[in-house]
């Protein structure tokens, strides 16, 4: 019988403190609802958990630092009103992407993506009868079901071409090794909507009220990303993820010009951006560009639905004639979501065109260094689908300056999501200024 190493044991346990605290968060969220007098206070209670969780790990693991903040940005945005199981799922889903990020070995890759889905699946149903959520979900746990399956399967093929569970660190030839590699892929690709894993995102965005929808194209996506990134390492297969970061742009660009509805145009921006994520390591470019790419397009969705958000309160729709005549009567949230799209199209002066430019470079610099078609084709459908994406991202601000609204009346906009939106724009633009901030940062 094997020894165990205590000592091996006991480090093991001390690098996963911080993650066993957030576990006692939400297990102090629960008991804090077995008794009424404690039970609204399940919001402090989220926001303290996250923020000692992000005062034990530092500020130097930075992807788990993003998805703090965008858990902390989803619940004060959500507000106090929100049921015990609201703030349960957010910290849920939290803990299961930093634990993905850490993940080495199939069964905590396995049980940490589970965590997130399943949670993202109830928070994307809701704990109130809506036929429209309830359709959303099912569709997003029908897709994300099959999903896990063939990433299962996958795991079991790798298993049984390397005899561990633990991640391969050298390439193999055989088919059962590649089959493998690939079914496991899928299963990474559809935590970051990349083509064809995205089906499922129109509808869940468009059904799932704002805040959530920032959440969870933030923090799942950058989750998997992580976990590509690593499995790219282990198997060095970048012409594959090559491929599927051109078919993501092509196919989010393409299907975002044909959108009328803002929530259905973010669905496939966010497979747009994935591609453009993807192509960080396909083309091995500095991980602090993916730290800085990451960190930005956090900021720019919060920003976009932060705004939608107040539209939708408001008793509007959606659709981007809802957002006539804003320009007039909300110039602040109209200027905010017009900055955040325009960092989502690439534009100066916000992050945006920063992130895309040192996509670029590195990409034209290893085309340059390697003559390698791959890299020249990432680099001109990346040009050619930012040059459209100004087609879907400027008709909003479009409709909010130069379109008059029927209703002239102002939206009434709370102190704190104006604050909110005044943080998060000046980050924008004042990343535009400093983008070395992130040299040095670690996943």
């Amino acid at each position: 019988m094997q020894e165990i190493d205590l000592e091996a044991l006991k480090v093991s346990i001390h690098g996963v403190v911080p993650e066993i605290g957030l576990g006692i968060v939400a297990a102090t969220i629960v008991l804090c609802n077995l008794f009424k007098p404690l039970n609204r206070i399940s919001f402090f209670v989220a926001i303290i958990g996250i923020v000692v969780y992000l005062l034990n790990i530092g500020f130097g693991e930075a992807f788990k630092v993003i998805m703090c903040m965008s858990a902390l940005a989803t619940i004060v945005i959500s507000g106090r009103r929100q049921s015990m199981e609201f703030y349960l799922l957010i910290i849920f889903v939290l803990l299961g992407a930093v634990v993905l990020v850490m993940s080495t070995n199939f069964i905590m890759i396995l049980l940490s993506i589970e965590m997130i889905s399943i949670s993202s699946y109830v928070l994307t149903a809701g704990t109130t009868p809506d036929r429209h959520r309830a359709e959303a979900a099912w569709k997003f746990f029908i897709y994300g079901s099959v999903a896990t399956a063939v990433m299962v399967f996958g795991m079991t093929y790798l298993y049984g071409a390397t005899g561990s569970l633990a991640f391969p660190h050298v390439d193999q030839t055989s088919l059962l090794f590649t089959v493998g590699g690939l079914m496991m892929l899928g299963g990474f690709l559809f935590k970051m909507t990349a083509a064809p894993f995205h089906l499922w995102a129109p509808t869940v965005y468009e059904a799932t009220p704002a805040p959530i929808v920032a959440f969870l194209s933030v923090v799942p996506k950058l989750a998997g990303f992580v976990i590509v990134v690593k499995w790219i390492t282990s198997l060095n297969s970048t012409v594959t993820i090559a491929a599927v970061a051109i078919l993501s742009i092509v196919v989010g660009t393409l299907a975002a010009l044909n959108q009328t509805d803002s929530k259905r145009m973010m669905a496939y921006s966010s497979v747009a951006q994935a591609g453009f994520l993807l192509i960080i390591p396909a083309s091995s470019i500095h991980f602090s560009v993916a730290i800085f790419y990451a960190t930005v397009f956090a900021i720019m969705n919060f920003v976009v639905f932060l705004v939608i958000n107040e539209i939708e309160k408001s008793g509007k729709g959606t659709s981007f004639k809802n957002f006539s005549g804003i320009g007039n009567s909300n110039p602040l949230i109209a200027v905010c979501i017009t900055l955040g799209l325009i960092s989502l199209a690439g534009l100066p002066p916000t992050a945006g065109f920063m992130a895309k430019l040192f996509i670029f470079s590195g990409l034209w610099s290893k085309f340059h260094t390697s003559k390698d078609f791959i890299f020249l084709a990432l680099f001109i459908v990346g040009l050619l689908a930012t040059a459209a994406s100004l087609y879907f991202y400027l008709r909003i601000p479009f409709y909010a300056f130069f379109r008059r609204s029927e209703e002239n009346q102002p939206i009434k906009i709370s102190l704190l999501t104006n604050l909110l939106l005044v943080i998060l724009v000046g980050l924008l633009l004042a990343l535009f200024l400093a983008p070395g901030l992130f040299d040095g940062l670690s996943y």
